[in-house]
């Protein structure tokens, strides 16, 4: 595979090699696959692209596929304003996402409330001077199987969550953030191939300095 924009990494690599404190995963991306837990694709270092627009400090990495699949994207301003889908005239930061689940303070309509899976999401305070980064663990039984779209954007609105989207789920799920040392510690139990504990490279990622 070649003409990727992005070489996937985990979300601990992504933290250590750019030296942020805390560090989630970010979009979706293509190519991808998991058959098995030694046939899958990315591995480290592999070539990915984001499915939505991605930008870092004014270079833009990925412009989306948005004659397929428009994706709901986050823009951060070099001032640090924090904005979702009205793109400014110039980009410095965006990460793009799954879909939104909560907008203007309220929960989207027809959220999927049937299926579960771990969740990563991002999402402001009404003046947008809050922001949050959420993930919820699952598909590890006994511990915790998951949430629905529904259940995570009625979680987000406990916290007065004004504006909301998901990003990447599942095996991608991650949250981690920098040790005493610098060394990343890793906070959820991420679950790539099914196996617990196990990070998957993804494409790009949202970390904080």
């Amino acid at each position: 595979v070649d003409g990727g924009a992005l070489k996937a990494r985990t979300t601990s690599q992504f933290l250590e090699e750019y030296g942020v404190q805390v560090a989630i995963n970010g979009d979706g991306f293509f190519p991808w696959w998991s058959r098995s837990p030694v046939d899958y694709y990315p591995h480290v270092g592999d070539p990915v692209t984001p499915n939505g627009l991605t930008a870092s400090r004014g270079d833009i990495y990925a412009d989306g596929l948005q004659d397929i699949k428009p994706e709901p994207t986050l823009y951060i301003s070099r001032r640090n304003s924090l904005i979702f889908n009205r793109q400014p005239n110039k980009i410095f930061n965006a990460i793009s996402g799954d879909r939104m689940l909560i907008l203007g303070g309220e929960i989207v309509s027809d959220l999927n409330n049937k299926v579960l899976h771990p969740r990563t999401a991002i999402g402001i305070n009404r003046n947008g001077r809050w922001l949050y980064l959420v993930v919820i663990d699952g598909r590890q039984p006994f511990y915790s199987t998951g949430a629905t779209y529904k259940e995570l954007a009625d979680l987000l609105k406990d916290f007065d969550i004004f504006f909301a989207m998901a990003l990447d789920g599942g095996g991608s799920s991650a949250m981690v953030m920098a040790g005493a040392n610098g060394e990343p510690v890793v906070l959820n139990s991420p679950i790539d191939s099914y196996i617990p504990g196990r990070e998957r490279p993804v494409a790009n990622h949202f970390g904080i300095f």
